[in-house]
C-alpha cells in the first residue's frame, strides 16, 4: 500500500507538470514535478524534474528551481539515463523545449565517472545539444583502466546524440594526477555511447604537448594532434 500511495503522487505530480504546457494563465507552482518530453517515434528522451515553476500570464516561458534534465540512451528499447544535467534555477521554453540558466551547472554520467561543471548553460531538445559559456572543469573517465582527463576550458558544447564533446578557448588538459599535459584552442573529445567514457580525441589550434614532470622532459608543439584514449 505505501508504494502504491507513493506512486499515485508521483502521478499527480506528473500531471500537474504537464497542465502548466502551454497555459495562458499564470502559474506560481511548487512541491516537486516530473515530466516526460518525447522525441522520434513517441518515445521518452527526456525526463523534466523540477520544484517550482514561476510563468507569467503572456508568458510561454517558465522559471523553475532545482531544475534536473534526465538525457535518456539514445537508440534503446530501454529508458536508460545517461546524463544528468542540474541547476538551481532555469527559463524553460515548454514551446520548444529550450532551458537556459545563468547558475552553477554540472553535468554528469549516470555512473558519476565523468562530470562537467560551469555557470550558466543552454539545452535544446530538438538539436541534442548542451552548451556551458563559462565552463569551470571537466573529469572524464577512460577506457580500460582507473585513469582520468582533466580538462579546463572556457566554453563546452555537447553532442549528446553523438556524444561529441568540444571545449574551445585556453584549453587545457592533464592525464591523470602527475601525468602528461597539453594545451590548445580546441579539444573534441569522442565519448562512448554507452559508457561515457573518452575514447579518442582532437586538439586543433596552437598545440602544445608536455610530458610528465620527472620524465623525460620532451616538449612537441603543432597545430594539431591526434589521439587514442582507448588503450591503456
Amino acid at each position: 500500500m505505501i508504494r502504491l500511495r507513493r506512486s499515485l503522487i508521483l502521478t499527480v505530480c506528473w500531471l500537474n507538470a504537464t497542465r502548466l504546457v502551454g497555459q495562458e494563465t499564470a502559474v506560481d507552482a511548487s512541491g516537486g514535478f516530473s515530466l516526460a518530453l518525447y522525441g522520434e517515434k513517441d518515445r521518452v528522451t527526456v525526463n523534466l524534474r523540477y520544484e517550482s515553476a514561476r510563468k507569467p500570464a503572456d508568458s510561454k516561458i517558465a522559471q523553475l528551481t532545482d531544475l534536473t534534465l534526465e538525457l535518456l540512451a539514445p537508440d534503446t528499447e530501454l529508458d536508460t539515463i545517461q546524463w544528468r544535467l542540474s541547476s538551481e534555477e532555469c527559463a524553460f521554453d515548454f514551446d520548444r523545449d529550450i532551458a537556459r540558466s545563468s547558475a552553477p551547472t554540472a553535468l554528469a554520467s549516470a555512473d558519476g565517472e565523468t562530470s562537467v561543471t560551469g555557470v550558466g548553460f543552454e539545452w535544446s531538445k530538438d538539436t541534442a545539444s548542451i552548451h556551458l559559456p563559462q565552463h569551470q572543469q571537466s573529469i572524464l573517465a577512460l577506457p580500460e583502466n582507473d585513469s582520468t582527463l582533466s580538462v579546463r576550458a572556457q566554453r563546452f558544447t555537447f553532442h549528446t546524440a553523438s556524444g561529441l564533446a568540444v571545449y574551445e578557448g585556453g584549453v587545457t588538459v592533464h592525464y591523470g594526477v602527475d601525468g602528461d599535459q597539453m594545451s590548445t584552442d580546441r579539444l573534441e573529445l569522442q565519448l562512448d555511447p554507452e559508457s561515457s567514457r573518452a575514447t579518442e580525441g582532437r586538439a586543433l589550434g596552437a598545440v602544445v604537448l608536455q610530458s610528465a614532470p620527472g620524465e623525460s622532459g620532451l616538449r612537441v608543439a603543432g597545430k594539431e594532434a591526434l589521439f587514442d584514449l582507448s588503450v591503456a
